[in-house]
């Protein structure tokens, strides 16, 4: 045994003369290599170098488990491949053990794989080298492999390794999900997206056929058969699979794009109370929807529907998602002015359904930009609003301008330059509503000769 100085710690003076480590492993340890740790092995000798040739060979199914971790192999593609060129050569018992080892070790050391394509490569390796005996795993051996063999790897699932799994029933589909899905939070989105693709392709199946049945609520099925990856495919293709399948039941856990896709490929647009339970639905478990939410859902919503040749959304259900989402927007304190520069574009397809109650919501100690930015929204669906709109629109104008006016002569002066410019950014198309007084009122040098062209007969 290799003695160790009164501090602890190894003495090397005797190992330090070996200029190989297989020379200091033959030499020091010989056939008794095998009764230490792998961390013990490599303590007493600086130069120990697990890559030289010939080393690997000599240790133990748990001292290359250790080892991977020790030596960070994870961390590296090139050291992934060199370990694999050796248990390539080995029986299935052995890779298995190696690989129950490196998983308890690294459970036990808290190690997180960062390096994704490293990780990726040892999975790929190690299903590879197994991918025959999977073709028959029962539950219990998918049990196994997952929570014993591969729990830190599992968040690096990709297309080719999910392919080498033989789903012959639903029992096996749910439980590779069910483990899969405990890596869920840990995986890219092109992780989820790939396991969602394999898992529609098994309910497709024949075999399968969807693994539906008469008594199984949708809820049931989703939990059964995707969880949480079913918020990664379409509704279209899941319909596809579960004619029956119920999208409102589960609404509040599908995901944005299909939230959008229900509205605006369902003809959910016709009807009030589904487009109203949808938009509820933006809110999640916990039911707080924020302004961004709002921006990010009408950007998608946006997107979707500008491209539909046939637009179904009723004067209706324009007027109730408008209610809904601006009064959610105007009252957020968490507004930002980036946010409601952008009013217009996030409310094209709702704002003529604006109502005179959500205009009196606009806040009066919104900045001069933000003024211009909610009221130009508004006013860009001029046409489309009742008189009665119109003319709580431009009342709270008058308020806006009055509360303005206390602390300016002239109100919100940097928007405009002149007198024209003045009536078409302060009060944009409700100027018709506006007396010639109320013109001057908030601008002192109003010059009325200038704009005589765009006045009504009454201004006149």
């Amino acid at each position: 045994m290799i003695d160790k100085n009164s501090d602890g710690v190894a003495d090397n003076k005797c190992t330090n003369q070996e200029t190989s480590t297989i020379s200091y492993i033959d030499g020091y340890f010989a056939d008794y290599s095998v009764d230490i740790s792998y961390e013990q092995l490599t303590s007493y000798f600086s130069n120990f170098d697990v890559f030289e040739t010939g080393v690997i060979q000599k240790l133990t199914s748990d001292q290359i488990g250790d080892m991977i971790v020790q030596e960070n192999v994870y961390e590296s593609e090139e050291k992934v491949t060199k370990v694999f060129e050796y248990l390539q050569t080995q029986t299935i018992e052995i890779v298995d053990a190696v690989m129950t080892r490196f998983s308890n070790t690294s459970f036990s050391k808290n190690i997180q794989i960062e390096n994704a394509a490293a990780g990726e490569k040892i999975l790929e390796y190690y299903l590879n080298i197994i991918k025959t005996e999977i073709t028959t795993y029962t539950t219990t051996d998918i049990t196994l492999l997952f929570e014993i063999k591969i729990r830190i790897l599992v968040k690096f699932f990709c297309q080719v390794t999910l392919s080498w799994f033989s789903v012959e029933t639903c029992d096996i589909n749910s439980a590779i999900v069910e483990h899969l899905n405990k890596a869920f939070s840990e995986m890219s989105d092109s992780t989820r997206t790939a396991i969602a693709n394999w898992i529609l392709s098994n309910l497709k199946s024949s075999k399968l056929n969807g693994c539906t049945s008469d008594s199984t609520t949708t809820t049931e099925w989703v939990v059964n058969t995707m969880k949480d990856f079913f918020q990664y495919t379409t509704l279209k293709d899941v319909i596809q699979i579960n004619p029956q399948f119920d999208v409102l039941e589960v609404i509040r856990w599908t995901s944005l794009s299909q939230k959008v896709e229900y509205l605006c490929d369902f003809n959910a647009l016709t009807n009030r109370n589904v487009t109203i339970t949808v938009l509820e639905s933006l809110g999640g478990e916990d039911n707080v929807i924020s302004a961004q939410e709002v921006v990010t859902f009408l950007t998608e919503f946006n997107a979707v529907y500008e491209k539909l040749n046939v637009k179904t959304m009723t004067t209706e259900v324009q007027q109730d998602g408008m209610t809904y989402l601006f009064d959610i927007y105007i009252s957020d304190d968490s507004l930002t002015e980036e946010q409601i520069s952008y009013f217009q574009e996030s409310f094209t397809y709702f704002v003529a359904g604006i109502t005179s109650e959500s205009v009196k919501k606009i806040p009066n100690n919104v900045n001069c930009d933000s003024y211009k930015s909610l009221f130009g929204g508004i006013s860009s669906a001029y046409d489309y609003l009742s008189d009665n709109v119109r003319e709580s629109v431009f009342n709270q104008i008058i308020n806006y301008l009055d509360f303005q006016d206390s602390s300016s002569s002239d109100v919100c002066s940097s928007l405009y330059t002149d007198s024209r410019s003045y009536i078409q950014i302060i009060f944009q198309r409700f100027a018709s509503e506006a007396t010639i007084y109320e013109f001057e009122k908030y601008y002192s040098t109003f010059d009325s000769y200038s704009c005589l062209d765009v006045f009504t007969g009454t201004q006149l």
